[in-house]
Order: C-alpha cells, then structure tokens, then sequence
C-alpha cells in the first residue's frame, strides 16, 4: 500500500511537470496507469477527477471514448459503485488487453453482487482467453488469465466464514506464479475467512 501512495505521488509530480504527455494529449496505457495507481492509494476522489479532465487528451482514443469508460468503470468499481461501473464498461473495445480488462472487471462485478449468472460469465470468459490465446496472448498471459478465472469460480463456492476454506484458497493463489488480479482475490479469499456465515 505504501508503495502505491509513492508512485502515486510521482505520477501527481510527473503530470505536473508535463512529462506524460505527447503534443498535449496522455497515451492510453499511461493513462490506465496512473488511474489505477491512484485508485490502489485509496485516492479515489483524485483519480476521478484526473479520468474525467483527461477523457478528450486520450493518444489513440477512438469516437465511443472506450478507454476513458474503462477507466470510469474502474473509478466506479473501486467506490463499490457495481451497477454503474456495469453500464459504462465498454465490451467493445477493439483493443484486446482493454477487452479483456473489461471482462475480467464484469467477473469482479458479478462476484461482489453475488449474480446467479457469473458461473456463465466464467465459462465465457475462460473460453474466450482459450481461443484467443492461440492466436494473440503467450502461454504465461493465458495461464495468467486463465488461473484468475479457475480461482473466481473457486471463491464463488466458498461458505462466508469458512476459515479452512479461506486458508486453502490463499494457498492456492500464492502458490501459482501466474495469476491476474492476485491483490483482489487474495483479498477476496481472506474475506470468506473473516465474514459471518449466513446460515448460522
């Protein structure tokens, strides 16, 4: 946590010095980086203003302003706002990491809402990186994307308050190497260990 309040206040100093941008406009993937560096600082309040006076400086944005929506939805999803960061996640989006950033955020969203239809969203997601994986990702970025979806599923079976349930999951997460969003499902899996069972 203390590592992304640092980065965080470089990117601040960086933006102030003018150093991220290009003839007045930010590249895309500097742009998702200092969001979420400042979205993980717990400067939610700072990166939505920063997402939003940005939205026309984006280098390569395209006519439905997809990376700026993915980056509000991220703003959204981190203020527990799940139905409208749902909205604005743009599934369209012709570039495949963005694409699939969008999909691995509609999995989070479905999991925090407890939806009866992520069991789906899963299998569509996992078939999705098995397809493109040939063609377009490398072995480790299918692995990474595909152990992230095997462990949502895994979450999504856990009884809140199952310490033994919770302990075996960090296990299993920390054990592998390749793993998307590592911080938010072992965050996730220490919640099942800490939660009131429902059924008590």
């Amino acid at each position: 946590a203390e590592f992304n309040v640092i980065l965080h206040e470089i990117h601040r100093d960086n933006l102030q010095r003018g150093y991220f941008y290009h003839e007045g406009k930010i590249p895309a993937n500097a742009f998702l980086n200092i969001t979420q560096h400042a979205l993980r600082a717990q400067k939610h309040f700072w990166a939505f203003q920063f997402v939003d006076s940005h939205k026309d400086l984006i280098l390569g944005e395209n006519e439905s302003h997809d990376f700026y929506k993915m980056n509000l939805a991220l703003y959204y999803f981190a203020e527990k706002k799940y139905e409208e960061a749902l909205q604005i996640i743009p599934f369209t989006s012709t570039n495949i990491y963005y694409h699939l950033m969008a999909r691995r955020l509609e999995l989070k969203i479905f999991y925090e809402l407890r939806s009866d239809i992520l069991p789906s969203k899963i299998d569509a997601f996992k078939m999705f990186v098995s397809r493109a994986g040939n063609k377009t990702f490398s072995k480790h970025l299918s692995e990474l994307f595909t152990n992230f979806g095997n462990f949502v599923y895994q979450l999504s079976l856990s009884i809140p308050g199952d310490k033994k349930r919770s302990e075996q999951l960090l296990k299993r997460i920390n054990s592998k190497k390749l793993v998307g969003e590592r911080g938010w499902l072992i965050e996730k899996a220490q919640e099942i260990g800490t939660a009131k069972n429902p059924r008590n």
